[in-house]
């Protein structure tokens, strides 16, 4: 399969409201989706489309289970999938997002199981005006996971994209040259203390 590719920066008719509309509807329909993060390009699917999960595993070429990051339009949307958090962590949210950080939190009771990772479920408000508002459109939640098979580097130009995964896109949008570098990704201990199990471009204070 042929993906549409679309770059902004080249086409004239590509202005932000169309390339928005045209994300919100593929990801609506089904389309695997490759968008331009802040550091690097990722994968996307709507988790409101059956199967989407088992899908991006696949093309992930992943056999073992394991959950794929959501993205949510505003730090308020972080109760619709995770309990509230307590005064010490939302202070680090504040300071995380949004931006380039994702973070593991107790996942509501009323989540799908494979949507979490023993009770936690991985929440990001990127820094991505773009992404922020196409996660705000969709009537199920915006699944991402990193350009790449298991174990390969994640692309930051869309040249570096591993052909099957370039083939098993519907739509990319070619956002030019990213930094490289994927989120902090980090989760918090009893007493609200954040630790960071991926180290990058934001750390928080004391960690």
């Amino acid at each position: 399969m042929i993906p549409r590719v679309i770059k902004p920066a080249d086409e004239a008719t590509a202005s932000y409201d169309r390339i928005i509309d045209l994300s919100h509807r593929g990801l609506a329909s089904g389309a695997v989706a490759i968008l331009p993060a802040e550091g690097i390009y990722g994968l996307h699917l709507s988790a409101a489309v059956p199967g989407a999960i088992s899908s991006l595993r696949k093309i992930k070429g992943e056999r073992s289970p394991r959950p794929f990051i959501i993205l949510i339009g505003s730090p308020a949307q972080l109760t619709d999938f995770a309990d509230p958090p307590d005064d010490a962590v939302s202070e680090i949210i504040s300071m995380a997002w949004p931006g380039p950080v994702t973070i593991l939190l107790p996942a509501r009771s009323d989540i799908p199981t494979e949507l979490t990772k023993e009770g936690l479920v991985a929440l990001r408000c990127p820094g991505s005006d773009f992404l922020r508002e196409l996660s705000s459109l969709l009537p199920g939640p915006l699944l991402t996971t990193s350009a790449n098979p298991t174990g390969q580097p994640a692309p930051a130009r869309i040249d570096q994209l591993d052909p099957l995964i370039f083939e098993a896109a519907d739509l990319i949008i070619d956002g030019g040259q990213l930094p490289g570098y994927s989120s902090t990704l980090i989760s918090f201990d009893q007493l609200g203390k954040p630790r960071v199990l991926r180290s990058g471009p934001w750390l928080p204070p004391h960690a």
